[in-house]
């Protein structure tokens, strides 16, 4: 394959997963794996081998973050369900100021 046709193809994709996504409020999990199967198909690999690049491509990222994620995401529901994410996002903004308000968002979600 000619490396302007895999370029354009890789800027296309990124451009459609951005519209999927914010203009007709797609799950984005959906559009990568979608957008990551055509992109590979289109590239000129086989059915087969995109499928299996596509496994082992997930698999390989959740082996290694995936406990992280899981992680993340319990502590987040905790946080949710108790008011303890409240709480904060309403210490950090009487600390930075009602005009901050973005930066208050910022440090509760690094929290």
């Amino acid at each position: 394959m000619n490396g302007i046709y895999i370029f354009s193809l890789i800027v296309i994709s990124v451009i459609v997963m951005i519209i999927a996504i914010s203009k007709f409020k797609q799950h984005p999990f959906v559009v990568l794996i979608t957008i990551s199967i055509l992109v590979g198909i289109l590239s000129g690999m086989k059915v087969g081998d995109v499928v299996t690049k596509v496994q082992t491509g997930f698999g390989s990222i959740l082996s290694s973050i995936g406990i992280v994620i899981i992680s993340g995401t319990i502590i987040g529901t905790i946080l949710e369900k108790t008011g303890a994410a409240l709480t904060m996002a309403n210490t950090i903004l009487k600390i930075v100021g009602k005009d901050r308000s973005v930066l208050t968002m910022g440090i509760t979600g690094y929290t």
